[in-house]
């Protein structure tokens, strides 16, 4: 049996997102005023998030996250400009962190350099 070239690429980019899915990581890193804020603004944020959005950062433009109280819940990028992810993506992130008992702020890498964060903010 003959490999098309389109099968053989497709093959390649499905490889291409299992190695930089591989690459994923999750800390409980965090600003230093993260513990100055109740639980409960995270968990009143989180509920914010609605799960056919995308939230993204790109080139400048931004529309990264959700807030309440002091908590930030947001996309943002490592070395990149062009970050997204859907409302989804944002709660299986989220209960990633919480079940490496990240209790407040935390953060995942991803492979292509897009981070996941829950972190203190000054305000909404």
């Amino acid at each position: 049996m003959k490999a098309t070239a389109t099968s053989i690429i497709f093959a390649l980019a499905v490889l291409s997102a299992i190695a930089l899915a591989s690459c994923d990581t999750q800390s409980c890193e965090r600003s230093a005023q993260c513990g100055d804020f109740p639980t409960s603004d995270c968990n009143a944020a989180f509920n914010k998030i609605a799960l056919t959005k995308r939230y993204y950062v790109n080139n400048g433009m931004s529309a990264a996250g959700v807030c309440s109280g002091h908590c930030y819940i947001y996309v943002t990028g490592l070395n990149t400009l062009n970050c997204d992810l859907s409302g989804r993506e944002m709660v299986v992130a989220y209960d990633e962190l919480r079940n490496r008992n990240c209790r407040k702020c935390g953060v995942k890498t991803y492979g292509d350099g897009c981070q996941f964060k829950i972190d203190y903010t000054n305000s909404c």
